[in-house]
Order: structure tokens, then C-alpha cells, then sequence
């Protein structure tokens, strides 16, 4: 049998994976951080849900027209206050495509997201994608 935040986390990634934001949302604990690195604009910190949503997803979203995708889920590991997910996300705009492995650890408190801390395989990759968002 499962850790119990292993499904929780297997529910939340099948929800961006279907497009199910209010689901993603619920996931969060209202005080939510999340710590993306690099240097281009979508890097930093965001605190609250709403942050989160304006200044990152519905951003990546703009600069991809929707074309940002949770390809797979490669492991999930957790325990009572965190899990670790190995995940293969994809990125298209115009005249670019950026495949990134991502490692996603994830503080959970009271069954749900207080904190998320983001990495990539080729950080420098991300970084190019993501440098000139007609957005920022």
C-alpha cells in the first residue's frame, strides 16, 4: 500500500495534467511558497495561491499558449511532510521547444501544499526558454 501522500500527489499531478486548476488549487494551503531557480523572469519566489496563478501559471501559459504539458510522472516518493516527484514537463512556443526532467519536492502540512522547491536537469535551458517573455 501507498503512502497516503503519494496518492495525494498522484491526484494532484492527474490534475494539471487534465487541466483541472480548481483541483491544483484546493491542493494549496493558503500560505503557499514556491521557489522556482534561474535567472529569467519566472524565477523567484511565489507566495500565496494567487501569486502563484498570475504571476507564474497564468504566464506560462500565455508565453505557451497552452502548450505546457506534465508529459509523466517518472517517481513519487513521500513521506508524512514531504514528497519527491521526478517528472517529464514540455514547453512550446514559437520557435522553441524546451524537454525538461524536473525534481519537485513538495512540504505538505495538514493534507495539502504549504511549500514546493523547483528543479531542472538543464537549468541554462529553462533559463533560454523562458529569457524573453514578452510578459514580464
Amino acid at each position: 500500500m501507498s503512502h497516503p501522500n503519494v496518492e495525494f500527489m498522484r491526484e494532484y499531478f492527474s490534475a494539471w495534467m487534465t487541466g483541472d486548476l480548481d483541483t491544483v488549487r484546493a491542493s494549496f494551503n493558503d500560505d503557499l511558497e514556491v521557489h522556482l531557480a534561474g535567472k529569467s523572469s519566472f524565477a523567484g519566489v511565489y507566495r500565496g495561491i494567487d501569486n502563484f496563478f498570475n504571476d507564474y501559471v497564468q504566464r506560462v501559459y500565455a508565453l505557451t499558449k497552452g502548450n505546457a504539458q506534465v508529459v509523466r510522472i517518472k517517481d513519487i516518493l513521500a513521506n508524512d511532510e514531504r514528497a519527491v516527484v521526478l517528472a517529464e514537463e514540455r514547453f512550446e512556443r514559437p520557435g522553441k521547444v524546451l524537454d525538461v526532467n524536473r525534481f519537485l519536492i513538495y512540504e505538505i502540512r495538514a493534507g495539502k501544499i504549504s511549500q514546493i522547491w523547483e528543479f531542472e536537469d538543464d537549468l541554462h535551458a529553462v533559463d533560454e526558454f523562458f529569457e524573453d517573455d514578452p510578459g514580464k
